[in-house]
């Protein structure tokens, strides 16, 4: 989401069997939501094992004036015990250097797949640079749930800068090979780990009032785990998401428990507080920068989020912010 898209909306106030990709996906299950209470109610057990990092931002912005040396961005690195590298996000435009860097002396320069919650700047502008200019960088596979043009073209000026040039780039590539979830349900296996597709791209919910954008509420929501750890990624998801996540995709309730859970909407005016109470989780993930975790804007909502997750009883010391913790990583 661009910078003023995003202090405008805060100022106001899984296929059922996925395609499947390539052969590094090795399986696709189709979920069984007859009693999902009872049948089917374990999460699938995972065998491989990965690393990984929240990406801080590198590259500074200047709102109204003020001058901040870190950017509004979401961006997660994974790494599997086998080699596969997947890429959530990427963060920013001013951004891609620093990933670029990351992917080539870290990870190898090749990604195995590249997800893409959705098209704002702040989630996609670091991919469409390293896309335009691979400079040595590899991408495999992406993986998104495609805007339709009606709810593209509810944020103008976002859909012409930075979803278009995508869907382009992506339908000519040769050599990228791109997977359109338009449905929930989706399980993906990959080096014995999985990523579950509990929510993707939301058309009905237009509203963009209240702080309300519906670029964030079609948020791809994903959960990834492996035989140790799990985390779920909310994306931008605000309360609309949140509800739907809870009612209408409820049969995939189980999938919103996790170790770790990423703070919709980098911690600031996403879900409701009622979201937050009704899953389990023991960590959370601020993709966040410094401006906005410590608010200096009074639109910013960021300290509901910060009172909801001690009303939880999720400690401080159980928060990773990417504005304090830099590129956190985790084995």
């Amino acid at each position: 989401m661009d910078r003023r898209k995003f202090l405008s909306f805060s100022t106001i106030s899984l296929i059922g069997c996925a395609l499947i990709p390539s052969s590094i996906l090795s399986a696709c299950k189709k979920e069984d939501s007859s009693n999902p209470g009872k049948k089917g109610s374990e999460i699938e057990a995972a065998t491989g094992h990965f690393s990984i990092m929240q990406v801080s931002s590198t590259s500074g912005t200047t709102i109204g004036g003020q001058k901040f040396s870190d950017n509004i961005g979401n961006s997660y690195i994974i790494k599997t015990s086998g080699g596969k590298v997947i890429v959530l996000d990427g963060g920013p435009e001013g951004d891609a250097p620093h990933l670029r860097s990351l992917l080539k002396n870290k990870y190898g320069g090749t990604v195995d797949q590249w997800w893409v919650s959705h098209p704002h700047s702040d989630h996609i502008g670091a991919l469409l640079e390293i896309l335009r200019q691979p400079q040595g960088i590899t991408v495999k596979e992406v993986y998104h749930s495609r805007f339709p043009e009606g709810l593209g073209k509810l944020e103008q000026g976002t859909w012409n800068k930075y979803a278009v040039p995508l869907y382009d780039i992506l339908d000519n590539s040769t050599t990228i090979k791109t997977t359109d979830l338009q449905s929930p349900g989706g399980l993906f296996e990959i080096d014995g780990i999985y990523i579950k597709v509990v929510g993707v791209t939301n058309p009905e919910l237009t509203v963009n009032t209240e702080g309300t954008s519906p670029y964030n509420n079609s948020s791809m929501i994903i959960r990834v785990w492996d035989d140790s750890k799990s985390f779920l990624f909310l994306g931008d998801a605000q309360q609309e998401c949140g509800d739907k996540l809870l009612t209408k995709n409820s049969r995939f309730y189980k999938y919103l428990t996790a170790d770790y859970v990423q703070v919709a909407h980098h911690g600031q005016q996403g879900v409701k507080e009622s979201f937050y109470k009704s899953i389990t989780f023991k960590k959370c993930l601020w993709p966040t920068p410094e401006w906005v975790f410590n608010p200096k804007l009074s639109s910013l909502q960021t300290e509901n989020t910060k009172r909801w997750l001690r009303n939880k009883g999720v400690a401080e010391d159980c928060w990773i912010v990417s504005c304090l913790e830099k590129d956190w990583y985790l084995e």
